[in-house]
């Protein structure tokens, strides 16, 4: 998953990736789709930091 397009791609965010709801409400993701995006988050990470 694309982390820069997975939470925005457009003026209106997706409500459903997959089988996941996106948003809670206009601010707030879900800890469900939060988690989905775990590993892309850390492997960034640990790129930028070099580990």
């Amino acid at each position: 998953m694309v982390l820069l397009t997975a939470a925005r791609t457009g003026p209106a965010p997706p409500a459903v990736v997959g089988s996941v709801v996106v948003h809670r409400d206009l601010d707030h993701l879900t800890s469900t789709y939060a988690a989905t995006l775990t590993p892309d988050v850390e492997q960034r990470l640990r790129a930028a930091l070099g580990r």
